[in-house]
């Protein structure tokens, strides 16, 4: 879809950008939007939003395991849950550190938008 409103704007673009847009990652609508529903809650902070977005994420997971995005918002959420003391044991602990390193083993959005594929 970029590409196609890229090519409305102008008619040539850089082989740098049309090498981008063909490697972008796409990612399945549906992921990207319990990863949307979970970054706004996670952006509400408090134990009870940190706590569902925990479940947007995972949901996120559940339809696409290699959104590197949602691996590092749900990081980001044991993270905040566990700086800010709501949750304190070694299992949460263990998450909060896996989860961003399974984020940085995957390819990331060239934009880093995590746009849905069409």
């Amino acid at each position: 879809m970029a590409r196609a409103i890229a090519r409305q704007v102008t008619t040539n673009l850089s082989s740098s950008i049309e090498t981008r847009l063909a490697q972008a990652p796409s990612v399945k609508p549906e992921a990207y939007l319990e990863y949307h529903r979970g970054l706004g809650l996670w952006n509400e902070r408090g134990q009870g939003n940190l706590e569902k977005s925990l479940k947007h994420y995972n949901k996120a997971l559940a339809i696409d395991d290699s959104y590197a995005e949602a691996w590092s918002g749900l990081a980001d959420s044991y993270s905040a849950l566990g700086y800010r003391s709501y949750w304190v044991c070694l299992s949460m602990v263990g998450q909060g550190i896996g989860r961003p390193i399974r984020s940085l083993d995957l390819p990331q959005n060239g934009t880093n938008s995590g746009k849905p594929a069409e």
